[in-house]
């Protein structure tokens, strides 16, 4: 693909000249508030909320984010802990009264009197979304559409849910000579402020910061004030919040009264420059100030604690607005998220008795050569799209919650987030210094829904491109901005999300670029990069953007701004993705959609708790369960998808064997390995050989390679597979994990399993001499029992016997021993369907969406596809022969050949499938093949699709039947957790053992899981009747697929149909219960299959890629049984 030509002639607008502001306000003096043009609304008249020339009312000039101390070491403890109550300031969240109707024409409308009686009213909890308190029709969750008529800017008045909030607060003489600031963090969606009876102000803008003078307002000296807050569920701003997630109401962020000195800072601004050349570094800062002629200190310390000061400046300012610039001499460490060093600004107002600490980050980002780097060196962006979710409280997420997603991020190799899709609780940032995470800060805009309600014409005009729009969009630009400024994490600002392109956006870019030319910006509605600084593009495929990197002219960068929809069990082929990122220089990377599910936490009729989603709370219309698409689950645990991610980005890669070691890549952008150590194993089917620490080279530049010296001391056994495993982890503890931390694994195979003939090869299990062929005792009797039954027993000490239905051209019966009890609970026979997954039915649609995977395996009607006998074209008997022989060893064998046909109803395609069965049994040779078993069942399998209608890809190709008493397996193959061909790059080979319900990942929407990759083997296990067996068990049965890349099993206690059905869970749960219940024991239904379909990420992107597909018609295949 070439470049389009606004590409080839764009230029890096990092230092686009200051445009003038679209809104007088912006260019109001530091005391001034915000307000409308028109005049404020006095109280008693028309609402505001509707009104697109009022966005705020009386609110302040949005700032940076700081608070005052009294002290130097209470500022600078703060900064470090993120404990502000010694702050200059009163948190009002806690328990407020509430009031709700369904209105804001409905309800008391003189609530905000101080003398009002509220003692009958409910309670809720501040910060909290009051649909989730019990208050109101309950959560709504939309991906697009828009839950409410559209015709902006109105919103309906009648079917607008009001809450009022009353609370009381006291304010000490303490306070006198400052002035009193009432901040609210975050309110969705609108909101109107009353102090003491008397209104204050209105704002609007649900996920930024408003603020209001009230010092005029407040009673000190110990009397209660009154405060009253009247929120409204929808305003004009609603149009541009449609933001692919539960539409909740309230405060749902902290309230505080801040106290100001008398002379203070209105706001602050800073800016780094790093020593190169002869020139230092260089730390500007830009201040506000309440009145001219203040002397301002600055002091910048390496520590909070005993820091050494690096830098001091005092400056006596003529004007409001004044700045110093320090000059530090010392070398300072620069910020990057894999070196977050952050140094310690503290600014303070002579005599003004306050302080403010800032933390500073030496951080620079440029667009060097059209390659997005960091203090000039190239950086691969390996994140994640978050959006702010709790599994009670919604979007009123606690800080420990908070600080647990990150922390959680940095254990898994990510180094960035997208605040999808608005700027985050403010405390995110403060994290995400301390840490090292990239922040693409993004505003609080989305109009996605447009697309349908005005489709067929142009989706960008109602809003995006309609100048009477204008101060909306460029409000929230400048709200992101002024707040989040000052974090080194910040390298990135993005204009929103889905909201198509037109005037309104370049407004906000040119707005931007006016009061910071130090960072790039980012759309990706602006598919042309016709204003903004990179191309963008969502859940394009591997192909696609790697074209796009080939192209030879270009000035700027790409990125994947969403991509891997992580939804359910996936995201699969992500590797792919990363390989890319890593080998082309234009693509700076990507976020991964999304971090976490957002379920919500409710019960069935019996009061079994739940994760809800769109749909289970009334709600209409609802995108079901597509906010269901997280790495982690609605309770913020890891999925296996995040496990994968990480195994995807880890920053040691493995690459192979060379000479006496191993070949690695270094693919940090800015450290060396010398932190890591690397631990080695070398294992085999069955345990460990050797193990011991690899001495890494020192000094491996990042982006390179090394050699890795390794010979083993232990000579390696031959005819068996033999792996080695590396593991890459922390030397020492850092600020999110601790030391012996893994960051990275690799395993090497060193030889080869065995294939099924190897396995029955006497070369490898030569017979025992002692006894010939011509005296060895009969081991295998097989009798026809009636027309279509055979017998086949086996004297050996296993004892066996199989029952073999011929009419049904199946396996029914497999005892063991001497109180033998059959374990097959149902048929062995073939299948070739899996319960859809999110990413097979391209969605929510349990049918699958059209034109998804799973639609046109529910279409070619694949899920009701079974294995039927045949009969013979000249003959009304079915089709099989038997009969027996006996091998050079001694083993006799029972041949039994069967065709059956793999078909749906209806339709016409099938595949013809004939199936030798080898019943084999020897009572003087040691186990057979290796095994502790005397008797072995060989199936070799020849199998042919065609027909019309025969669908594009199938699910699977393998036997299923279920086991009666089975609690566990054991397998030696990819593990622990669940794998698929195109999803186990983080499983490594090796030998494991669950129980059943291990096996079984929980995913919030019942899908296909639990699948085992590159299996060799697999042992299923119930309880022993007697001594013997692991740990108290007994073996079932183990099916053995030599070396097959891609061969797998699944163990559950739950059947296709019923993971396909089920909508939560907890159904599934019930019905295997009630099964088990009348059965009297646990039936666990087992799928060994030789092929399996991979996942991709087709709920919103590319299917998997072909290599990882099962689109082949002809099938040849072995297992073996014993």
């Amino acid at each position: 693909m070439s470049a389009p030509r606004s590409e080839r002639d764009a230029k890096v607008h990092l230092d686009a000249p200051a445009l003038p502001s679209h809104d007088a306000s912006i260019q109001s003096t530091p005391s001034e508030s915000r307000t409308s043009a028109i005049s404020p609304r006095q109280p008693g008249t028309a609402f505001e909320f509707t009104d697109l020339k009022v966005l705020h009312r009386n609110t302040l000039l949005p700032r940076s984010h700081f608070t005052f101390y009294q002290s130097i070491e209470d500022a600078m403890q703060a900064a470090q802990t993120h404990d502000v109550s010694k702050s200059k300031s009163q948190l009002l969240s806690g328990t407020w009264k509430f009031f709700h109707t369904t209105s804001p024409l409905l309800g008391p409308q003189d609530f905000f009197r101080k003398d009002f009686d509220t003692s009958n009213w409910g309670d809720v909890q501040v910060p909290g979304m009051w649909q989730l308190q019990k208050f109101g029709k309950g959560p709504q969750y939309t991906n697009v559409p828009y839950p409410f008529p559209f015709h902006p800017p109105d919103v309906p008045i009648d079917e607008n849910e009001c809450g009022r909030y009353v609370r009381t607060f006291v304010v000490g003489a303490e306070t006198d000579d400052h002035q009193i600031r009432l901040r609210f963090e975050g309110v969705d969606a609108a909101f109107t402020v009353w102090v003491n009876g008397v209104d204050v102000g209105y704002s609007q803008g649900s996920r930024n910061p408003s603020e209001f003078d009230i010092t005029d307002l407040v009673i000190k000296g110990g009397e209660a004030n009154t405060l009253a807050v009247q929120v409204y569920q929808r305003c004009d701003g609603s149009y541009i919040e449609d933001q692919d997630q539960w539409w909740l109401s309230g405060i749902f962020r902290d309230v505080y009264l801040l106290y100001f000195p008398k002379f203070h800072f209105e706001d602050i601004s800073i800016r780094t420059e790093i020593a190169k050349d002869d020139k230092p570094t260089l730390l500007h800062v830009n201040y506000k100030l309440s009145e001219p002629g203040l002397t301002v200190h600055s002091a910048l310390y390496d520590a909070p604690e005993g820091g050494k000061v690096l830098a001091t400046l005092e400056d006596v300012s003529q004007t409001s607005s004044a700045s110093s610039t320090l000059v530090v001499s010392d070398p300072v460490h620069p910020w990057t998220a894999e070196t977050p060093t952050l140094y310690y600004l503290v600014l303070h107002i002579v005599n003004s008795g306050a302080y403010v600490c800032l933390r500073v980050g030496f951080r620079e980002v440029e667009l060097i050569d059209g390659i997005f780097s960091v203090n000039k060196s190239p950086i691969k962006i390996l994140g994640v799209n978050r959006h702010e979710h709790h599994p009670r409280f919604g979007r009123a997420v606690p800080f420990e919650f908070l600080k647990r997603d990150l922390l959680l991020m940095k254990t898994h190799n990510i180094n960035a987030i997208r605040t999808c899709h608005q700027i985050n609780d403010p405390r995110l940032y403060d994290l995400a210094d301390e840490l090292g995470l990239y922040v693409m800060d993004e505003a609080d805009l989305e109009c996605h829904g447009c697309q349908m309600a005005v489709e067929g014409t142009n989706p960008a005009a109602p809003l995006s491109d309609n100048p009477d729009w204008a101060d909306a969009y460029l409000d929230r630009a400048i709200q992101m901005v002024q707040r989040d400024k000052n974090h080194a994490s910040v390298i990135c600002w993005s204009l929103g999300n889905e909201s198509f392109y037109g005037r309104n956006h370049k407004a906000m870019y040119h707005w931007i670029k006016s009061v910071d030319r130090t960072r790039p910006v980012h759309y990706e509605g602006d598919q042309g990069a016709e204003t903004v600084d990179m191309f963008s593009r969502m859940y394009y495929s591997v192909e696609a953007m790697i074209s796009f990197a080939k192209e030879a002219d270009w000035v700027k960068p790409y990125i994947m701004c969403e991509y891997a929809h992580a939804m359910g069990n996936g995201p699969g082929a992500i590797k792919e993705y990363v390989e890319a990122f890593h080998k082309y220089p234009r693509l700076i990377g990507g976020f991964v959609w999304e971090w976490a599910n957002h379920g919500l936490e409710t019960r069935n009729k019996d009061g079994t708790k739940y994760m809800g989603y769109g749909g289970d709370f009334g709600d209409e219309p609802n995108d079901g369960c597509f906010v269901m698409d997280g790495l982690i689950d609605s309770s913020h645990n890891p999925t296996p998808g995040l496990l994968e991610y990480k195994k995807a980005i880890e920053p040691v890669r493995t690459l192979r064997i060379e000479g006496k070691g191993v070949r690695i890549v270094n693919r940090y952008d800015f450290l060396t390995l010398d932190h890591l150590k690397c631990a080695y194993s070398i294992i085999y089917d069955g345990g460990s050989i050797e193990d011991g620490v690899v001495d890494i080279p020192k000094g491996i530049k990042p982006h390179t390679e090394a050699h890795v010296s390794l010979e083993p001391k232990t000579a390696l056994p031959p005819h068996i597979e033999i792996l080695l495993n590396l593991v890459f982890t922390l030397q020492t503890p850092n600020k999110w994990a601790k030391a012996g931390h893994i960051v990275a694994t690799g395993q090497l195979r060193l030889s080869p399993p065995r294939t099924i003939p190897q396995l029955l090869s006497h070369q490898l299990h030569p017979p025992f001499t002692q006894v010939t062929v011509s005296t060895a005792p009969t081991a295998l009797t097989a009798t026809q029992c009636a027309p279509s039954i055979l017998q086949i027993v086996s004297t050996t000490p296993t004892a066996t016997s199989w029952t073999f239905d011929l009419s049904q051209g199946h396996l029914t019966s497999w005892t063991r021993g001497q109180a033998p009890v059959n374990i097959l609970a149902s048929p062995l026979s073939f299948d070739v369907y899996r319960a859809l997954t999110n990413n097979d039915a391209g969605g929510d649609d349990p049918n699958g969406s059209p034109g998804s995977q799973g639609r046109e395996w529910r279409d070619a009607r694949v899920h009701l596809a079974r294995d039927h006998r045949v009969m013979g074209r000249h003959s009304l008997s079915p089709q099989y022969q038997w009969m027996k022989s006996r091998t050079a060893d001694g083993t006799e064998v029972v041949h039994l050949k069967v065709v059956t046909r793999i078909a749906p109803p209806v339709l016409g395609w099938g595949i013809d499938v004939s199936t030798t069965y080898r019943f084999m049994a020897n009572a003087c040779s040691p186990p057979i093949a290796g095994s502790d078993s005397h008797d072995a069942l060989h199936i070799h399998v020849h199998a042919q699709g065609s027909g019309p209608w025969f669908p594009p890809s199938l699910p699977r190709f393998g036997l299923t039947t279920s086991l009666r008493g089975c609690k566990a397996a054991r397998w030696f193959g990819r593990g622990p957790g669940e794998s698929y061909r195109d999803k186990k790059e983080s499983k490594l080979v090796g030998t494991y053992e669950h129980t059943v319900g291990e096996l079984f990942t929980d995913y919030e929407v019942p899908q296909d899981n639990g699948n085992r990759t590159d299996v060799r083997w697999v042992e299923f296990w119930g309880e022993s009747s007697g001594a013997g067996g692991i740990e108290g068990r007994e073996k079932l049965v183990r099916a053995r697929f030599g070396w097959l890349e891609g061969a797998s099993f699944s163990a559950a206690r739950y059947t296709v149909a019923e993971l396909d059905k089920a909508r939560h869970p907890v159904e599934l749960r019930s019905l295997a219960d009630e099964r088990e219940g009348k059965d009297g024991q646990q039936v666990t239904f087992v799928h060994l299959d030789w092929v399996h379909h991979g996942l991709g990420t087709g709920s919103c992107g590319p299917e998997t890629r072909p290599e990882y597909g099962l689109s082949q018609k002809d099938f040849d295949y072995e297992l073996l049984l014993d």
